[in-house]
């Protein structure tokens, strides 16, 4: 009986600790970023803060050219149909991963309107979209290779072509592996810095505009997971 109550308030109080760990972690992290910004700025001058909206652009630029191009050419080649008009069907799932950055969160809203909107049959669209959310990141590839690549250009390191194809492969497979979360890619750029030998300071550049840009990239990875799955679907009655 005393070994329950004991194990028991192990437990607890453990837990309790936990909590108040993240607590604490949640309050100091402003003050984490503030000082990391404060290192790149005396290092870099101000010019670096400024020189940001270049980056967000870009990065807007590659994600919006990939959703409404590259993305359509390949349904209208693949599955023979009006790619944008299947698009403009299924549009309420994209914009829900706008707001929420999560395709994780998006998945039930993604499922139901491929099937009510899309046309995709059920068996198809809930065996590829669960396994889409997992691995088809095609946004969060494209972001992590600007911003490694931003990153190298604001520290004045040269990346080699072999650097560049490693930085290609380990995104790619980094990529695979990113949870259905916000902002978690911030978490594989640390692995890539470290790989390249870059400077992980950097990191609070882009930590300053990441909301906007993950909720972007993410929506482009569930505008891929739709691509995909009424193209499976499409091959398979074929």
């Amino acid at each position: 009986m005393g070994n329950k109550i004991s194990e028991k308030f192990v437990l607890t109080n453990g837990g309790s600790f936990m909590l108040k760990m993240a607590e604490w972690v949640i309050l100091l992290t402003p003050i984490g970023v503030f000082s990391l910004i404060s290192y790149v700025i005396a290092d870099q001058g101000i010019e670096v803060i400024l020189g940001l909206w270049k980056y967000v652009l870009l990065v807007v630029a590659v994600i919006v050219f990939h959703g409404i191009i590259t993305l359509p050419l390949l349904l209208a080649f693949f599955g023979k149909i009006n790619p944008y008009k299947y698009l403009s069907d299924v549009r309420e799932a994209p914009i829900m991963t706008f707001s929420t950055a999560s395709s994780a969160a998006t998945l039930p809203v993604s499922m139901r309107v491929v099937e009510e909107m899309g046309g995709v049959d059920k068996k198809t669209a809930s065996f590829v979209l669960p396994l889409g959310a997992t691995v088809s990141m095609d946004g969060t590839a494209a972001y992590l290779t600007i911003a490694v690549l931003y990153i190298a250009n604001l520290a004045g390191v040269e990346l080699s072509f072999a650097d560049q194809m490693l930085l290609g492969i380990t995104v790619v497979a980094l990529s695979v592996g990113v949870a259905a979360l916000p902002s978690a890619s911030l978490v594989m750029m640390v692995v890539i810095l470290n790989q390249l030998g870059l400077p992980t300071e950097y990191i609070a550049l882009i930590v300053a505009v990441d909301r906007i840009l993950d909720m972007c990239r993410t929506s482009l990875n569930v505008t891929s997971d739709l691509v995909v799955t009424k193209m499976v679907d499409l091959l398979g009655k074929n």
